[in-house]
């Protein structure tokens, strides 16, 4: 079988030349070019030396995985012991994913078929890659049945056919057309009303596995020569069913998924082959695992602005991507160890609420080119905005080629009006222990423009809990005075941040003091609780001058913020006092008072970014000294 010559061509594709070079090797394979079709194959078998040379060297690390650039990039590795992850690290080329441990009997002719799964699942959105995992995991099942050449490469030139649309219902309709999948009634059905929706995502659980199945029937029947291969793929895909749902149709703000070792900082190594050997290297720089995902709950209840066919359809496609939602998350959580979601846009109430349960940071309305530069630091593929799905556009008007497109247009236009403009909304994530009275800040959740005022919000919140535990520390020496002359003068030693800060803290010194019994006034958890919801309220009004405290009341009420008022910043001066600086604060922290640094994240910018997660994730530290215990 020739090389199809009408097959379309991307010029994004930075593997397109050498999978050509690989689908003319295994075409060609009849004896015709067997020296080719050999050094390709002596290629792999060296790599696959190297891979496991290289984890020697390093560590044992358990199960090893090549990274999403595969075996195109040769030059170092990286091993996370945390993880046991071997991530090959080469710039520009994307290529295998090493979805499963390499083994002999695997045919050369199926990594033609893996490259174009992960393509597919990297290049055509969430849709699409549930597609890419479900068949790689079917896959895994047959590493050791050999498959004939023709049938690995039709269905690698078939999925490579398929990636000409980004769009997930033509997708799915293109895979049922040319691949010819044999489903039961019901999922044709299934298929064809997901072709249809005009909302990603609505489909009830039924159909969605019934597409499962069609896609499943469908690798069996394209390799029908492997016995018993629709049984291994079923047993495959549904595990992966069970434990990767989250990407079937789901469309909305990209996130990026920071995990938790990424904050602690294990240690990496690169790895360098030498002459047959390979040697070791801590690297330092090398901080975050980042991955891509998006996050979209259907949340409009107006049928002029969601296409549904009827109010039934309307109330199941929110409850269905709510539900999906709250998965996905719990997903990351869980699976993956995310406790930071850096997101281009502001996440619904639900995601919202499903973070703050789990305990998850969420950085919001990040920008795309911070994301996409985040994005390349980690080593993760850049955040694609497509034609169709112009969901990182600045504004909010989008391509209007589709009816989801108009209805993403609509919803991004309704999420502006919901939120009032970019306001900042430092949310209270502080809880009390029940038995020891211990205090933690778990959650701050940042509405607002940029990484710069965020970082600024939680460093008040720190400072608002060194006030708390010096006025803790100092009641609690008073309270062992004989003399309630320390009552009234313990106010003097604090620094005030706001109005409703001093008004908290005079209530609830006055209730202390003002008690009959010195035994009685124990320090009680909840009011150190009540102060510090009171400081988290009254820190954005303590960043502007006293006099334009009222007015700005009003305007934070009726979202009418100006942009110098936004970035009004509050630092300590020299004596350790507070110092009231206006100043430009962009999204990585720089200030534009002579020091303005360009939008491109750089190492030093990110670490920045680990010590402002740091610090917000360690504010409970700071105010363990307000911890008394209960008598």
């Amino acid at each position: 079988m020739g090389a199809n010559a009408s097959s379309p061509r991307w010029t994004d594709d930075p593997c397109g030349e050498q999978l050509d070079a690989y689908i003319r090797c295994a075409t060609k394979y009849g004896g015709k070019e067997p020296e080719e079709y050999e050094e390709y194959c002596e290629s792999e078998r060296s790599l696959a030396r190297f891979v496991s040379a290289s984890a020697q060297e390093a560590h044992p690390v358990g199960a090893l995985l090549t990274s999403s650039f595969g075996p195109f990039g040769r030059d170092h590795l990286i091993v996370s012991t945390i993880t046991n992850q071997l991530k090959v690290t080469k710039s520009g080329k994307a290529g295998l994913d090493g979805l499963f441990p390499r083994k002999s009997t695997i045919p050369p002719e199926l990594h033609l078929l893996l490259i174009e799964i992960k393509a597919l699942e990297r290049e055509a959105g969430d849709g699409a890659s549930t597609l890419g995992i479900m068949a790689a995991a079917a896959l895994q099942e047959m590493t050791d049945l050999h498959l004939s050449d023709g049938a690995c490469v039709r269905l690698a030139r078939a999925l490579r056919e398929l990636r000409a649309g980004s769009a997930w219902h033509h997708l799915v309709h293109e895979t049922a057309l040319r691949c010819n999948a044999v489903a039961p009634p019901n999922a044709t059905t299934g298929v064809a009303q997901v072709a249809a929706s005009a909302l990603q995502g609505q489909f009830p659980p039924q159909q969605e596995r019934a597409l499962v199945e069609a896609l499943v029937k469908w690798i069996a029947g394209a390799a029908s020569n492997c016995g018993g291969l629709g049984a291994a793929a079923w047993s495959a895909a549904s595990t992966a069913d069970r434990l990767l749902v989250p990407c079937i149709g789901q469309r909305g703000p990209q996130v990026l998924g920071v995990s938790a070792f990424a904050l602690s900082r294990p240690p990496m190594y690169r790895i360098e082959a030498q002459q047959g050997s390979a040697r070791t290297q801590e690297v330092r720089q090398a901080r975050f695992t980042v991955w891509l995902c998006a996050l979209a709950a259907i949340e409009a209840r107006d049928n002029a602005a969601v296409y549904v066919d009827s109010a039934e359809s309307l109330e199941h496609a929110v409850a269905y991507s709510a539900a999906r939602t709250v998965a996905n998350l719990e997903l990351l959580h869980t699976r993956a160890q995310v406790n930071l979601l850096v997101c281009t846009k502001v996440l619904h109430q639900v995601a919202l609420d499903t973070c703050e349960r789990l305990g998850i940071l969420v950085v919001q309305s990040v920008s795309e080119s911070e994301a996409r530069d985040l994005c390349a630091l980690a080593g993760t593929t850049p955040i694609v905005d497509t034609s169709v799905f112009s969901l990182l556009s600045e504004s909010a008007s989008v391509s209007t080629t589709s009816p989801f497109s108009r209805f993403v247009g609509r919803a991004a236009r309704a999420a502006e009006t919901r939120i009032g403009g970019s306001i900042c909304v430092l949310i209270e994530g502080i809880k009390a222990g029940p038995a020891s009275s211990e205090i933690s800040c778990g959650q701050v959740l940042v509405h607002g423009p940029t990484l710069g005022l965020a970082k600024e919000y939680a460093a008040s919140l720190a400072r608002a809990a060194r006030l708390v535990a010096l006025w803790a520390k100092e009641f609690e020496a008073s309270m062992k005075d004989t003399s309630r002359h320390a009552h009234h003068t313990l106010g003097h030693n604090l620094v005030a941040v706001g109005a409703a800060w001093e008004s908290a803290l005079a209530s609830v010194l006055a209730s202390m003091s003002t008690s009959a019994s010195l035994e009685r006034n124990t320090f009680e958890a909840n009011a150190v609780l009540s102060v510090l919801r009171a400081a988290a309220r009254a820190i954005p009004l303590a960043l502007v001058p006293h006099d334009a405290r009222q007015k700005l009341e009003v305007k934070l009420r009726r979202a009418e913020l100006s942009e110098q008022e936004m970035f009004t910043c509050i630092r300590w001066d020299a004596a350790g006092q507070w110092a009231l600086k206006e100043t430009r604060i962009d999204s990585l922290g720089s200030d534009s008072a002579g020091r303005r640094e360009p939008v491109a994240l750089k190492i030093r910018q990110l670490e920045r970014l680990v010590s402002f997660l740091e610090q917000t994730l360690r504010v409970d530290a700071l105010i363990l000294g307000a911890n008394v215990a209960k008598k």
